[in-house]
């Protein structure tokens, strides 16, 4: 993501080694709100002292790489993309896969956001950073605040007053 923030910034492609490659693809807020509950539930759990937990999202948000930058592509103009020459790939797993399930039983925590929003939440924010024509603090601050309403109707523990 920063890669291509940087040369869609700068008009240029970003050039991709696999865009085949699968991804478990989430926002900053999904991972963040899973230690933040981890960190609240010890409070009152010590059995969770010491554990440790995959915070990430469910299955539908694996998607290649391609389908993310079509993705993103569509809410940055003029965002472009080269495929690398094969001596410049490298070697890389095609599928990344974390097991949430641990999280779900223990913290009854699961991810929120489904891939057009993590999408939208990450692009948005990263194109209001870069033109710089907007209160930064005050849309990162709206966008907790929409992502921790998301959570509340979704009916999340975490988000529940």
């Amino acid at each position: 993501m920063p890669d291509c923030v940087r040369a869609w910034s700068n008009d240029l492609p970003v050039i991709v080694r696999s865009p085949r490659a699968t991804r478990p693809w989430q926002h900053v807020l999904e991972p963040l709100s899973g230690y933040l509950w981890l960190g609240a539930r010890m409070l009152s759990d010590p059995s969770l002292d010491g554990e440790a937990f995959n915070f990430g999202p469910g299955d539908q948000q694996d998607k290649t790489v391609a389908d993310l930058l079509e993705s993103m592509a569509g809410r940055w103009p003029g965002a472009d993309w080269e495929i690398a020459a094969a001596d410049q790939a490298g070697r890389e797993a095609a599928l990344l896969k974390l097991s949430c399930d641990k999280a779900l039983h223990r913290l009854d925590w699961r991810a929120v956001l489904q891939f057009p929003e993590t999408v939208s939440l990450t692009i948005d924010w990263y194109r209001t950073w870069h033109e710089r024509d907007a209160d930064l603090h005050q849309f990162t601050t709206d966008q907790i605040e929409h992502y921790t309403r998301l959570a509340r109707s979704a009916g999340l523990a975490w988000a529940t007053p």
